[in-house]
């Protein structure tokens, strides 16, 4: 029997946390939930503990943000030697098979996925198809429609960090989740850590999860400080040199003309204010870099 360990970070999460755990109560490999709670306000700190005891939990003095309240669960978990992490989000809901799935797929090096449907299961989630459209090399389209098969997995650059099935030998090396990102982005900057260390990104279609959510969940908060963490990620991709740094901030600086999106989002104004913050923390992104760059369990 492999140790699972599920973590699952929460902050305000009773309209969901019910149905999230309890689809880890009937999957059918077993697994060990671990919640980290980022100081939630509704009930959620004082409900987990009495309803669902075999929970370890980890509520907090304050909000780490979903990047380093994951890393609270993962560091956990090795320490307990787990053989594999999965992250789930607290508004995502796992098909009972869909462990027994990835592990299928497994081959103790890469990053598995499942499919993410939306939270009525009706639909492909309107982000994570959006990575697809921008996977070049991908055929799972063409094999479910032209050939009606699929294969057992499918490589991508990433996916969405609402559902990673990860071992612990990437866990090792790549480590956790880059503090410099406090809530959104960080996923991002963790595919291209990834990518830098050749580690692969699969997706496993017979596995599969709903997400319960709109686009990008709060929308208000997503759409702060977007532009200035979309210069920030690029800036702290590690596959980009300065050349290729220009030229992806050229392209954000170019958005702000071109864009139909909300003028908030992308706009001249902002552009400049993220430039400056981004040459403000110039010390923090270098060394952000360095240290992404190390093999270890680095920001653990």
């Amino acid at each position: 029997m492999k140790k699972i360990f599920a973590v699952i970070v929460t902050y305000n999460a009773m309209q969901w946390i019910d149905k999230c755990l309890q689809c880890l109560r009937e999957s059918t490999v077993p697994l060990v939930p671990v919640l980290i709670d980022n100081c939630s306000n509704d009930g959620t700190r004082e409900y987990v503990p009495i309803h669902y005891p075999e929970v370890v939990w980890f509520p907090q003095a304050k909000n780490l943000g979903f990047g380093q309240g994951n890393n609270v669960g993962i560091r956990y978990a090795l320490h307990e030697n787990a053989d594999y992490v999965l992250l789930l989000n607290q508004d995502a809901f796992l098909e009972k098979n869909a462990l027994q799935n990835l592990l299928d797929a497994d081959d103790g090096m890469s990053v598995l996925s499942p499919l993410h449907f939306s939270g009525d299961g009706v639909r492909l989630d309107i982000s994570f198809k959006s990575y697809l459209y921008r996977a070049d090399k991908i055929m799972l389209l063409d094999d479910l429609l032209v050939k009606s098969s699929l294969s057992e997995k499918y490589p991508v650059p990433s996916v969405p960090a609402a559902c990673w099935f990860i071992p612990k030998i990437v866990l090792q090396k790549i480590g956790g989740f880059n503090p410099i990102f406090f809530h959104y982005c960080e996923d991002g900057n963790y595919a291209h850590r990834l990518e830098y260390h050749k580690v692969r990104f699969f997706i496993v279609p017979k596995a599969s999860m709903c997400h319960d959510r709109a686009e990008h969940g709060n929308m208000v908060v997503f759409n702060r400080n977007r532009l200035r963490r979309e210069m920030l990620c690029e800036c702290c991709n590690i596959n980009n040199g300065v050349v290729g740094i220009s030229v992806r901030l050229f392209r954000l600086l170019a958005l702000c003309y071109l864009s139909d999106l909300p003028r908030q989002q992308y706009r001249i104004g902002t552009f400049s204010l993220g430039l400056f913050w981004i040459i403000a923390h110039i010390r923090e992104i270098f060394y952000s870099r360095k240290v992404d760059r190390q093999v270890g369990m680095n920001w653990l």
